[in-house]
C-alpha cells in the first residue's frame, strides 16, 4: 500500500470527521472515524496490536504526516497543540487522540506562565470533552468555564522543574503579553 496515497485517503476522512463532528452528526462522524481507521489498519497490515507503541508504526507516522502546523488549533482526530487564554488562564492545549466512533476526547492542559494562577497546581490538568458542535478551542474554554467554580491556585514549586513547553510556545506568549502590555 502506497504511503502517500494513504496518508491523502486518510486526510480526507479526518476533514470529514471534523465536518460532522462541528456539525453535531456523531453517526456520520463515527463512519468517517471507521473509514480513517480502515486505511490505517491497512497500513499496518490489518493488525493494531502494538500500533501506537513506535514512532516508525504506520499509525505514529500517519499522526505525524495530519498533525496540525504548530500554534493551530487542530480538527478533532488531529495531533496538534496551541495556546489558549481564557478567564484568566493562559494554557499550551494538546491534542494526540486521533478519530474516535465515540466524539468524546481526551485533551491536555500545560501551563506556560508559571507565575500566574491555574486550574492545577502541579500546572497540568488532562480534561475530557466532546467534540460534537464545537470546535476544539469553545469546548476548551466550556471545560475551563465548568472548572473555574474551584479555586485558581498557584503552581507548587516542586513542579516547576517538571514542566517543559515548546520554545514556539514561549515565542508566541511573548509576542501576546507584548500585544496587551
Amino acid at each position: 500500500m502506497d504511503f502517500r496515497l494513504s496518508a491523502q485517503e486518510a486526510r480526507s476522512h479526518l476533514a470529514t470527521y471534523h465536518y460532522w463532528l462541528l456539525n453535531s452528526k456523531p453517526s456520520d462522524a463515527s463512519a468517517a472515524a471507521l473509514k480513517y481507521d480502515a486505511v490505517v489498519k491497512a497500513l499496518e497490515g490489518c493488525s493494531i496490536q502494538g500500533s501506537y507503541t513506535h514512532a516508525m508504526s504506520a499509525r505514529c507516522q500517519i499522526r505525524e504526516t495530519l498533525a496540525a502546523k504548530e500554534r493551530r488549533m487542530p480538527m478533532w482526530g488531529q495531533k496538534g497543540s496551541f495556546i489558549i487564554q481564557h478567564q484568566g488562564i493562559t494554557a499550551l492545549v494538546k491534542s494526540i487522540q486521533p478519530p474516535s466512533q465515540t466524539c468524546v476526547f481526551q485533551l491536555s492542559l500545560h501551563a506556560i506562565k508559571l507565575d500566574a494562577p491555574f486550574i492545577s497546581s502541579t500546572g497540568y490538568l488532562s480534561i475530557i470533552v466532546s467534540g460534537l458542535g464545537w470546535n476544539m478551542r469553545d469546548a476548551v474554554c466550556s471545560e475551563i468555564d465548568a472548572l473555574l467554580t474551584k479555586d485558581l491556585c498557584m503552581i507548587d514549586s516542586e513542579y516547576l522543574d517538571e514542566i517543559e513547553f515548546p520554545i514556539w510556545a514561549v515565542e508566541t506568549l511573548s509576542t501576546i503579553e507584548q500585544q496587551y502590555y
